[in-house]
């Protein structure tokens, strides 16, 4: 399942992404989008997968990806046996999540004749913000027709293509001429090999496709994908061909941040940072990556204020919380790492183990503040 929605969320036929991020004037969307955007927030957050399993309207998903293609009724039968049972969306963002993943729904809204609720997803080996668009269906419930996975820049109906055709290539001889006679045997053996997590090979693979599919930006974050499996500069190497051909994707931004950290450079981190919060209409969660940038730099109260903002604009964010323990730790404010401590316990029933020998606490665990906070919690 996992394999099938990274192949869907990369590869694609080039067709331009549209309807990512807020138009300038949005009209406010009908209560009952409202309620279900919601309903979906809390399921994340319990990890109930179910909900976004049974939330995609996989029907209405498929005719979007198939539009244009000239399938006979076996072959459309064939791809949609295929691909629907693998569209758990739900269970792809709770296995992402992890335990302490988290998500927030940041608004609901109509735009591009469409309402859209975009969510930021903290994976746990990444930060994302998926869009999904939302539609009534012929029976009136709301459902999820279309997402947009802003690290792969691009419309899941959008990214179906080459997929339909690798695999009802043996089914519909004339399914090729769609694709003017190109040669997809490759991108067949490059999803198998992914499949089998055989990184090397699946790399290698990257060489042997046709030019036309190789260009797609869709197939060069995909690349980067599994560069990510074979070290930093293989990773490196391969986001920077993503920049080279296709300087203003969307996706740059977010393997901009991780990038630019990578590199040391913390300057265009922060343009990366201040792109995608344009992008995405502000979000408080971007000032904690602010923040880590100054904390890097040593600037100690810049980044506690960061941090305090993004606190006091989602007073549920308890990374914020964490970040700040740092700050105080860093600056041996033993009085405030214990009351944000204690703080973390009571409003976000955080574990927290013995101290005493843990790294970066060594001077706290040796005050007085240690010990009565200790008392406290007896």
């Amino acid at each position: 399942m996992l394999l099938s929605l990274l192949i869907a969320a990369c590869l694609a036929s080039p067709r331009s992404m549209q309807g990512a991020g807020p138009a300038t004037a949005p009209d406010q969307p009908l209560p009952e989008f409202e309620a279900f955007a919601r309903r979906a927030e809390a399921a994340i957050r319990s990890r109930d997968a179910s909900f976004m399993d049974g939330a995609v309207d996989g029907e209405a998903l498929l005719a979007r990806a198939l539009a244009g293609l000239e399938l006979s009724g076996d072959a459309r039968r064939d791809f949609s046996n295929g691909f629907l049972p693998t569209l758990k969306l739900g269970t792809l963002i709770e296995k992402r999540l992890g335990e302490r993943g988290c998500s927030r729904l940041l608004r609901v809204e109509q735009h591009a004749g469409a309402t859209h609720a975009l969510f930021r997803h903290v994976f746990a080996d990444m930060l994302d913000y998926y869009e999904y668009e939302l539609a009534r269906s012929p029976s009136g419930a709301v459902r999820i027709v279309d997402v947009t996975m802003f690290s792969a820049g691009e419309r899941l109906s959008e990214s179906v293509y080459l997929g339909a055709l690798a695999m009802l290539r043996n089914e519909d001889d004339g399914l090729l001429d769609t694709l003017e006679g190109r040669d997809i045997d490759h991108y067949v053996i490059l999803s198998e090999e992914i499949r089998r997590e055989r990184w090397s090979e699946a790399m290698a693979e990257f060489a042997q496709l046709p030019a036309d599919i190789a260009q797609l930006k869709s197939t060069r974050i995909l690349k980067v994908c599994v560069a990510s499996q074979l070290g930093e500069a293989h990773w490196l190497a391969a986001v920077d061909e993503v920049r080279r051909h296709h300087p203003s994707d969307p996706a740059l931004d977010l393997l901009g941040i991780e990038a630019g950290w990578v590199r040391g450079d913390l300057e265009s981190v922060l343009a990366c940072i201040e792109r995608l919060d344009r992008r995405v209409a502000g979000d408080p969660y971007l000032n904690l990556l602010r923040g880590d940038v100054h904390f890097e730099q040593g600037s100690l109260e810049r980044a506690k204020s960061l941090y305090r903002q993004a606190s006091r604009e989602e007073p549920g964010l308890e990374d914020a919380c964490w970040r700040l323990v740092s700050v105080a730790l860093a600056q041996e404010q033993h009085a405030e790492v214990a009351g944000l401590l204690s703080r973390l316990e009571s409003e976000f029933d955080a574990e927290i183990a013995d101290l005493s020998g843990m790294e970066g606490y060594e001077s706290f665990a040796q005050s007085p503040e240690y010990r009565a906070w200790l008392q406290r919690r007896e």
